[in-house]
Formats: structure tokens, C-alpha cells, sequence
């Protein structure tokens, strides 16, 4: 009787350091980047009970984690957040002047890092005219045609189309501004649109 009290106290204290240590590895984890959830671990893991004061609730932790991790479940903080990049990307256009490559990553962030994760989510169409409004404002009226073009297809709820639409526009623009000569003949907002939807390049316009 008294071999096996012991060999259970002794499985007791090594459960509690397994459960201690698996603690302060998932605490580790989360404390620079979630530090809300860190603080709840250290508020609401120790153990409280007498006999294993000291030690701390590493399956509890891990149930936190779980659950912060699960995309379905996200607080009013959360909402907040994404409500605010949207609107960020929505009134801040690029710059004149911008990469076809600059001018992707952005659309791209958007909608891999925001869109996805909005509670309150925009339709597919008025996503796809945030991105043909994110180009320079100097390209509005060649968003515009681009706009009425997609629509006229069908095609203004395909996000893809949009944005290769409006990698050729910026591109063309991004050419024309970088010319060290003057363009003789200014090309019109209908011309580059016209270039942008059949997927044309500069040599086409002069």
C-alpha cells in the first residue's frame, strides 16, 4: 500500500510538470503576439488547489489556443479591426506613378488578409469596384470604362478579371509617366481603358 501511494504521488508530479512545462511553451508562443491571450493563460491557468499549487494548467492552455485560433469566433475587437483595414484600403487609393506590382500586393492583402475575415462582408461587386477605385486617382475615368466594360461582360463579381484589368492600366500608365519624351498626341482616359481590356501595351497607344 505505501509503494503504491508513492509511485501516485510521484506520477502526480510528473503529470504537473508535463502540464507546467506544455504551459509555458504554448504561454511563450502567444506572448509577443497575442498578449490578451497570454495574460488570460496566466489569470486563469495555475492550479489552485493545494496539492499541485505551483503548477500550471497546460491543457487549458492549449484549449485557449484552440479556440483563439478558430476563425468562427471572433470578438467585437476583431470586427473592429477588419471594419478599419476595409476602410483604410477603400479611402486610401495608390499613389501616382505606382507598379503594376506595388499596386497587386495591395489588392492582394486585401483580399487575403481583410475580406475573408469581415463579419459584416461587401458583395462580390462592390469588392471588385473598391479595386478599380484603388488605382491613382488619375486613372478614375479609365476605371470608369473598366467598371462598365466588366459589367457589360458579366465579369465585375470575378475579382481575378478585375484586378488583371487593372494591372494593365496601371502598367500602361506606369510606362507613360517613365517616358523621357514628351508624348506628342496625349493619350485619353477612353484609349487607355480600350488598351487595358484588350490587354494592350504601350506600343499601342503611341
Amino acid at each position: 500500500m505505501y509503494h503504491n501511494t508513492v509511485n501516485a504521488q510521484k506520477r502526480e508530479i510528473i503529470r504537473n510538470e508535463a502540464q507546467t512545462k506544455a504551459y509555458h511553451i504554448i504561454y511563450e508562443s502567444c506572448a509577443d503576439t497575442h498578449p490578451k491571450l497570454a495574460w488570460d493563460m496566466h489569470s486563469d491557468c495555475p492550479y489552485i488547489d493545494e496539492d499541485r499549487l505551483g503548477s500550471m494548467n497546460g491543457q487549458l492552455a492549449w484549449a485557449m489556443l484552440k479556440e483563439s485560433l478558430d476563425p468562427s469566433k471572433r470578438t467585437r475587437r476583431d470586427e473592429r479591426l477588419y471594419e478599419f483595414l476595409y476602410a483604410v484600403f477603400c479611402d486610401h487609393p495608390c499613389h501616382d506613378g505606382v507598379t503594376p506590382d506595388e499596386f497587386t500586393a495591395e489588392v492582394d492583402a486585401f483580399l487575403t488578409n481583410v475580406l475573408p475575415y469581415m463579419e459584416r462582408k461587401p458583395t462580390a461587386e462592390s469588392a471588385s469596384i473598391e479595386i478599380i477605385e484603388h488605382m491613382p486617382k488619375s486613372l478614375s475615368e479609365a476605371g470608369q470604362r473598366i467598371k462598365t466594360a466588366l459589367k457589360s461582360e458579366g465579369n465585375l463579381e470575378d475579382q481575378e478579371v478585375v484586378l488583371e484589368r487593372c494591372q494593365v492600366a496601371v502598367d500602361i500608365a506606369k510606362r507613360l509617366t517613365g517616358l523621357s519624351t514628351p508624348i506628342p498626341t496625349p493619350i485619353s482616359a477612353e484609349k487607355l481603358a480600350d488598351a487595358a481590356k484588350r490587354g494592350a501595351t504601350i506600343e499601342v497607344l503611341r
